[in-house]
């Protein structure tokens, strides 16, 4: 462990796909409630796996796996009573009604799991329905006891691709052009909503018709104009994420600057060396601030910011979770950053580190999970998408470890989507502590359509012009800034500095040839995109007197 109480990244960061399982039973977990309803697992019963892909930190990926066990273990053993109780009463008056009734408790026990699991029990269901006599109905209790006796476990099967969203699409898109039936991957979970957007757009989700009393009046449809789940059902956010910024407040005080509360704070000249920033083409939560900040300002005023963040980044990183460390441990003054990670290390430090949601300036976006195409235990991932939305997932998400529905150890400090939460739970007893989406006003309007429509394409253009010039761009700002230049000359040099490469419309121009032309023309764009910043940069340099 480190100094956080947290699991340290360790080897999880690699370049090649890892798989990580979490078997549910005492086993692995000796204080961990299995699945099975009598122990870890009924004698010889194979584990049912349930296999995820997902940008969620390792703490978020333990407690989830923990809790589930506990629902879903619940879950069964009250649909297996319903049921049980169902049959006696039927056999008790043997009236249609009862008939219905009980055959209604058995499909919904079915739901969680596939055919060849109960084929025993399905079998003398359907000889009861077909005749149902007191004899068929106890043959149907008789084979519901024997597979109670022998439940399985589930095990969470987390893949790892070695990098965050961003990483993980890319992956999945190339596993489904080689399968396009399936990909022997169950759920994606996490990673804001574009890339859902996207592969909901590319029939790449299945649909789920998840129970009403689930959504209606319990969630809303939207926030701020943005869905929380997807009308047509192919993915639902069980959690919110705002973006904001992450500071050190004893770097700030040590280099002289005041508090940031806009993004362009993170452009001042007094910053330059001292903000932390990541790679989008690795990261989806970083690519979304980029993102944000573009739909906020728009292209013009938007892309020379994220100019001069780039330009005050020392370095750039590979996930939010180390771009959050190099702030907490001061190596960084401030960051732009999704809130979970921030509210964690706030929560840990919160006499040196503060989180702020630039006003006006931000968005409270759903992060989503859906269920794959082709996934090989579709009921089961059905079953954990409901948990997720669930009250018991929904404590988990926003209540601190030790309270009654919160988790076992770690606070994973994310926004619940179930408004009554906020007022169930005061805030000493939630992780995220007075922070409530439905009350926070003046959030952007942000367009969905256009983040997925143009995704790689300003990754590309970030990539070409940012970081991999990056040298380059820190070298003409600092020659900008330190050179004793007269001010209008330092001025005008500023300006060209930071003028966008392309207009938007070349952007999507690009974003459109991304999709149709040849993988060439792509190429050629990105090379000719950073030959020009670079020449660009190298000519300020010279022109400020280097």
């Amino acid at each position: 462990m480190n100094e956080a109480g947290a699991i340290p990244p360790g080897p999880r960061r690699l370049a090649t796909v890892r798989v990580f399982l979490i078997r549910l039973c005492a086993a692995t977990f000796p204080f961990v409630a299995a699945l099975g309803m009598n122990g870890c697992a009924g004698r010889g019963s194979e584990p049912v796996r349930l296999t995820l892909i997902s940008p969620h930190r390792d703490e978020i990926r333990l407690e989830v796996a923990w809790a589930f066990a506990d629902w879903f273990r619940e879950r069964t053993a009250a649909r297996t009573t319903r049921a049980r109780e169902a049959l006696a009463e039927w056999a008790r008056l043997s009236d249609p009604e009862r008939a219905k009734a009980a055959a209604s408790a058995l499909d919904a026990l079915f739901e969680d799991w596939q055919a060849s699991e109960l084929v025993e029990v399905r079998q003398a269901l359907a000889s009861w329905k077909n005749s149902p006599s007191k004899a068929a109905g106890e043959r149907v209790l008789a084979a519901l006891e024997r597979w109670s006796e022998t439940v399985p476990a589930a095990e969470l099967v987390w893949q790892d691709v070695g990098g965050g969203t961003s990483q993980i699409a890319r992956y999945i898109g190339a596993r489904f052009e080689s399968n396009p039936e399936g990909v022997g991957i169950d759920l994606l979970f996490g990673g804001g909503t574009d890339i859902f957007i996207r592969f909901a757009d590319q029939g790449l989700l299945e649909r789920l018709d998840l129970p009403r009393v689930l959504l209606d009046g319990r969630i809303r449809k939207e926030l701020n104009g943005i869905p929380i789940y997807d009308a047509r059902q192919r993915w639902y956010g069980p959690m919110l994420s705002s973006f904001g910024i992450l500071y050190n407040r004893e770097v700030l005080r040590r280099i002289d600057q005041p508090e940031p509360r806009h993004w362009a704070d993170l452009g001042s000249p007094g910053l330059r060396g001292w903000v932390s920033a990541g790679d989008p083409r690795l990261t989806g939560s970083l690519h979304m601030v980029y993102e944000i900040i573009l739909q906020g300002r728009g292209w013009e005023k938007g892309f020379p910011l994220l100019m001069r963040l780039g330009a005050n980044t020392h370095a750039f990183i590979r996930d939010s979770g180390t771009l959050t460390r190099t702030v907490s441990s001061g190596e960084d003054a401030a960051a732009g950053t999704l809130d979970a990670m921030a509210l964690s290390a706030v929560g840990r430090s919160p006499e040196t580190m503060a989180f702020w949601l630039p006003e006006g300036e931000t968005i409270i976006n759903p992060d989503a999970i859906a269920v794959l195409k082709g996934a090989p235990r579709k009921e089961l991932a059905r079953a954990f998408v409901e948990f997720t939305l669930s009250d018991a997932g929904q404590r988990l998400f926003i209540l601190r470890p030790g309270q009654p529905g919160g988790p076992r150890r770690y606070p994973l400090c994310r926004l619940s989507v179930v408004e009554k939460l906020y007022d169930a739970y005061p805030a000493d007893v939630r992780s995220i502590g007075a922070a409530n989406p439905f009350q926070t006003g003046h959030t952007i309007y942000y367009d969905s359509n256009l983040g997925n429509k143009r995704w790689d394409a300003l990754n590309d253009v970030f990539g070409a012009v940012i970081l991999d010039a990056h040298q380059d761009l820190a070298a003409a700002w600092k020659a900008v800034v330190t050179r004793p230049i007269p001010t209008e000359r330092r001025a005008e040099l500023e300006r060209e500095l930071f003028a966008p490469i392309c207009s938007e419309e070349e952007l999507m121009t690009h974003a459109r040839n991304i999709a149709e032309a040849s993988p060439r023309v792509r190429t050629a764009t990105v090379n000719r995109w950073g030959e020009a910043a670079r020449l660009r940069y190298r000519t300020i340099v010279r022109s400020a007197g280097g």
